[in-house]
Formats: structure tokens, sequence, C-alpha cells
């Protein structure tokens, strides 16, 4: 995310195993840098992360070639104590949910600045992720939660091994 600032949609790099990967949303993201902190958001590694609203829906990749696994660091997640989706599906067609299971604290601002792993290995293959929340507290006006995302890890059925 070195090199990019504001955009709807971002071609972030062509993986092999992936193909071209696009993020699109509904709503404006951007790429921060680790000397401009948002509110709790930061880089996990190296000096810029992609800042975003993951609301219903409205923050999504697209991959030109169907994976097998995906993962992502997610920074400040659950501090509007909604909840929170990843969905997979394959050409519009089955879809899969994964609730992100996030601590149930009396104050949402405790987990200002938390930094989770999620990553999912499946041999149903894939070539969407969307990223979906909801804000329980009323506290967004915009519907969603905004978190900061790093290190996106994508994997083709050919890298998986199974154990």
């Amino acid at each position: 995310f070195t090199a990019f600032q504001t955009y709807n949609t971002l071609n972030v790099e062509t993986f092999e195993s992936a193909g071209d990967v696009t993020i699109n949303t509904g709503n404006k993201f951007t790429i921060q840098a680790a000397n401009s902190l948002q509110s709790g958001r930061y880089p996990v590694g190296g000096e810029n992360f992609l800042d975003a609203l993951a609301g219903d829906g409205g923050l999504f990749l697209s991959l030109e070639k169907p994976i097998a696994a995906f993962g992502f660091y997610g920074v400040d997640v659950g501090d509007f104590k909604g909840k929170v989706i990843i969905r997979t599906s394959l050409n519009g067609g089955q879809q899969k949910d994964y609730n992100l299971l996030l601590p149930d604290v009396q104050n949402p601002k405790e987990l200002d600045g938390s930094v989770l792993y999620f990553g999912v290995i499946d041999t149903d293959l894939f070539d969407r992720v969307d990223f979906i929340t909801t804000d329980t507290t009323g506290g967004n006006s915009v519907g969603g939660d905004f978190f900061g995302f790093d290190k996106f890890t994508i994997g083709s059925i050919d890298q998986i091994v199974a154990c």
C-alpha cells in the first residue's frame, strides 16, 4: 500500500495465484502512513496500511482467478461493538460466511488498537471476499466499522497441502 492515497477502487497487485486483485468499496478508503494514525488504526508491518469502512458488503476484494486461501491483519476491529463477517463466494454463487468472534466487552473502546489475524483455507474455491460489519453502538452514522487492513495473504489450491 506504499504508493497509494485515496480511492474508491484500487488494483492492488498481480498475484501469481490470483491474477489481478481489486479492492472495491462504496465508500472511499485511504492508504495511511504510520505517522498519520487514525483512531487506533496503524500498520502491522511496513509504513502504510489500508484504512477503510467495512460496511454492509461495501468493501470487497475481486480476484481474477479463484483462490483457496485468504488472510489479513485487521487493526482496531470491533470497537463499534458490531458483528464482523468475512464472506467468500465464487462467481456470485455459493457463499460462505465466517463470523469473527470478538471479545464481548462492556466498553467497545477497550478494543481500540487491537490486532487480529483472520485466515481461511477452503477447497471450495472463491473469487470474491466481502467484509461485512454492523454497528450496534449507534455511534457511527454510516453503519459498520472502520478498521485498518494490512498484509493480505492469498493462496491457490496448488499451494494447499492436506495434512
